[in-house]
């Protein structure tokens, strides 16, 4: 059957309820990787912002083979969920989760080592966000060990309860944060 045939089927209302929740989802994550920023400009010094800055972008690193294995994932965990295979899926996401975690603690442990030097590199002052650097390396370790929780959850269709989870989180972190930062400059951040 040739495909100008056949005629397309729009569901505008699934996709404004899809499409809000992963809006806030964007959103909130945004604000989340830049929270310790924006409070260290705030409460401390713009110095302290741009340190930490450097230091969370290079552990983002970190993240790169989850997001390269989540393109991969999304649609497959969509596609056993719409198929209700929920074993298939089930081991699909512990082996996900431990390449994510292996080659994340690969990572992670190569930047803790060269932290000094690394950030050495950018010029005099910037070894104040060493520790800083290690401490983030280390969470985003552990969030690697986690697995892809947001995108097992808006493949199986429940974008709303991530988004509320998600904006959960946001606001803890930004309390926390704002303690952490008052107390401990940045490393607090």
């Amino acid at each position: 059957l040739p495909i100008y045939d056949v005629l397309p089927a729009y569901d505008a209302a699934v996709w404004r309820r899809t499409a809000i929740p992963l809006v806030i989802l964007g959103a909130t994550e945004c604000l989340m990787n830049r929270t310790g920023v924006l409070l260290l400009g705030w409460i401390e010094d713009t110095k302290d912002a741009g340190i930490y800055s450097l230091a969370f972008n290079i552990a983002l690193v970190v993240t790169l083979p989850r997001i390269a294995m989540n393109t991969l994932f999304a649609p497959v965990i969509s596609d056993l969920h719409a198929r209700s295979d929920m074993g298939t899926m089930q081991v699909l996401i512990t082996k996900t989760s431990s390449w994510t975690f292996c080659a994340g603690i690969c990572i992670a442990a190569a930047l803790f080592l060269l932290a000094n030097p690394l950030l050495n590199w950018f010029g005099p002052g910037y070894e104040a966000g060493v520790p800083a650097l290690r401490v983030l390396l280390i969470s985003q370790v552990i969030a690697a060990s986690a697995g892809s929780q947001l995108y097992v959850m808006t493949m199986t269709g429940h974008e709303r309860s991530a988004a509320v989870l998600l904006v959960t989180c946001a606001t803890l972190n930004l309390a926390a944060s704002a303690i952490l930062v008052a107390e401990f400059g940045l490393l607090g951040a």
